[in-house]
């Protein structure tokens, strides 16, 4: 029973998810996000990075998604636009749900090619 009241101890700490994500007092806050792709898969990632006065850093992943490749054989141009489709997607919703101010928004792709396209 006492490590059921210590779980949920631990879960009052970050119920917010903001302070989870934040350091204290941020000044600036910038969410990036990473898509890529191989011959198999593609995939985003999103973090958060804030930093205040005092030069105090916090970079957290706040989330990630991954798809399998289809079966049918897709370029690896194609699956970076994929990834990027789904990179655009997943920054929608993060930025809807944490509702924070003063954000920079950085998105970042290897792909030369899906740059030019977008």
């Amino acid at each position: 029973m006492a490590s059921i009241l210590n779980i949920l101890r631990e879960y009052q700490q970050y119920r917010d998810t903001k302070a989870y994500i934040l350091v204290a007092f941020p000044e600036v806050i910038e969410i990036h996000g990473f898509a890529d792709a191989s011959e198999r898969c593609y995939g985003a990632a999103i973090y958060c990075k804030s930093k205040n006065l005092k030069s105090e850093t916090l970079v957290r992943l706040i989330t990630s998604k991954s798809r399998v490749a289809p079966i049918k054989s897709l370029t690896i141009p194609r699956l970076e636009l994929c990834a990027a489709g789904l990179l655009a997607k997943l920054v929608k919703r993060v930025v809807a749900a944490l509702q924070l101010e003063t954000t920079e928004l950085y998105l970042w792709s290897d792909s030369m090619i899906v740059l030019e396209w977008l």
